[in-house]
C-alpha cells in the first residue's frame, strides 16, 4: 500500500466484546467515492481506547471518511 489512514477509537457507551468493525469511504479531490477500506479490532470494552489502520489502494483518493462503525454480534 502507497499510504493509510488513522483512527483513535475509544469505547465510552458501549462495549463490543465480539470485535469492532470500521468502515471508510474514500473521495476523490472532486467528492466522488473511489473506494472504502476497513480494519477491526479483536474485542474493545468501555473505557479502552484502540489505533485503527486503513490501508488505501486507490491513487485517486484524497480523503476519507468513516462511513459504519459497529460491534460485531456472534
Amino acid at each position: 500500500y502507497d499510504y493509510c489512514y488513522g483512527m483513535k477509537v475509544k469505547a465510552s457507551r458501549v462495549s463490543c466484546p465480539d470485535g469492532l468493525y470500521v468502515t471508510l469511504k474514500e473521495y476523490d479531490d472532486s467528492g466522488n467515492i473511489v473506494g472504502s477500506t476497513i480494519d477491526s479490532v479483536d474485542s474493545l470494552y468501555r473505557g479502552e481506547t484502540a489505533i485503527l489502520v486503513f490501508p488505501s489502494i486507490e491513487d485517486s483518493a484524497e480523503t476519507a471518511r468513516l462511513s459504519r462503525m459497529e460491534c460485531f454480534n456472534f
